[in-house]
């Protein structure tokens, strides 16, 4: 009895939650299809239904019928001209159609794009994008969609920004008063979602620099008056404070942290999470929370095809400048007086047929590639190096 009772219950239960799943799955077509508002865009299907453009400072509204039935399918298709927006602060914004307004560029309708904005050939504007007046967009910019760009920027030609990033945001700095700050990215670079990239301030030049072929994963955030070179790699939720400077070819590594005007050399690695409060020497290899000098980045010199013999003076010139002890396991440091201060031995060094080593010396001097004077990231003592063997080099 009792069994056919709970066979019983069990088949209610069952049946009431199919005609609630028939419930949902039936009001949702009937929003989708017939409640829908502003539009809906699937691949080059453009859905744009009538809309009220509203005066943010007066109030007044006004319907804009831009709504035209294709005969072949009955789809609305999209208005023919762009229509003015009145926003508070820039009354020049306009939503655009998708090739109207700036010759050769590709405009989503959906998207804000002042008039005053430079936009080159090819360039592609997604859904929900908001360009400001003084953007400047280079030939073949691609923005996808819910991009912001503001301020004084430069995204230069080929570049790609993915959604939801935040471009030539207003320097996050109570220093910041307001002045002109202006955002410079290089070309063929990739913004990812999520990013956060800060104009410059006042008392850093007033300019925040990316350089060429430059990957910023996702939440990656970039400091004003920063100063990245070329081919750098900031992996996702690394953060740069201020005034940072980095050199060509660096590496980020993801939740990794840089310490505000920290210089980090051409070629050097930041392990993930660490976090760096100290000038990384170029091609340098850093590891840890407060990160110390672990060794030469080897596998960031072999990717430039560096000679084998320069390969082999970097560390021994790494060994000898940072005073580590002889051993047999390692490559021996270089036959110099073994000076008391780091930069005397560093100055003994004199490789003119090795550039890389010759650009380390200059680092450590503060001839080139370092702006600050923040001290120098150092090995800890009795820590381990790469042994010569496992670099696949001959012995000495």
């Amino acid at each position: 009895m009792w069994d056919s009772i709970s066979s019983v219950r069990g088949l209610v239960r069952s049946s009431v939650r199919m005609l609630q799943r028939k419930k949902r799955s039936l009001l949702g077509r009937s929003r989708d299809w017939q409640l829908h508002a502003p539009s809906l865009c699937i691949g080059s299907l453009r859905h744009v239904s009538s809309y009220t453009l509203v005066d943010a400072t007066g109030g007044a509204q006004s319907t804009v019928q831009g709504v035209q039935t294709s005969t072949a399918r009955g789809l609305p298709t999209m208005p023919t001209k762009a229509t003015c927006v009145d926003l508070p602060s820039n009354p020049a914004y306009h939503v655009a159609p998708l090739s109207g307004m700036f010759d050769g560029a590709a405009i989503h309708p959906q998207a804000i794009v002042s008039e005053e904005a430079s936009i080159g050939q090819g360039v592609r504007v997604g859904p929900f994008c908001v360009v400001g007046p003084e953007v400047t967009l280079e030939a073949g910019v691609e923005l996808q969609s819910h991009v912001v760009v503001s301020g004084r920027t430069i995204v230069g030609a080929d570049s790609t920004i993915y959604p939801f990033a935040s471009i030539g945001a207003k320097p996050q700095d109570l220093k910041y008063k307001g002045e002109v700050s202006e955002l410079r990215i290089g070309q063929r670079c990739k913004v990812f979602e999520y990013s956060h990239l800060s104009g410059g301030t006042a008392g850093g030049g007033g300019v925040t620099q990316i350089g060429d072929d430059c990957l910023l994963m996702s939440h990656v955030h970039v400091g004003h008056d920063c100063n990245v070179g070329n081919r750098v790699v900031v992996a996702s939720n690394a953060a740069l404070a201020g005034h940072v400077q980095v050199g060509d070819g660096a590496q980020i590594s993801g939740y990794a942290c840089v310490h505000q005007r920290v210089c980090v050399g051409s070629g050097a690695f930041l392990a993930a999470a660490s976090v760096l409060v100290a000038d990384l020497i170029p091609f340098g290899l850093a590891v840890g929370n407060r990160a110390t000098l672990e060794t030469i980045n080897m596998r960031g010199v072999r990717r430039q095809r560096a000679p084998q013999a320069e390969q082999r003076a970097m560390l021994r010139a790494f060994r000898y400048i940072f005073d580590l002890p002889r051993s047999d396991r390692y490559y021996a440091p270089l036959d110099l007086p073994r000076l008391r201060c780091l930069e005397e031995r560093a100055m003994q060094v004199q490789m003119p047929q090795h550039p890389r080593v010759t650009e380390l010396v200059n680092f450590i001097l503060a001839t080139s590639g370092r702006s600050s004077r923040r001290p120098l990231c150092k090995p800890r003592a009795g820590e381990r190096y790469v042994l010569a063997d496992s670099l696949g080099l001959p012995g000495m």
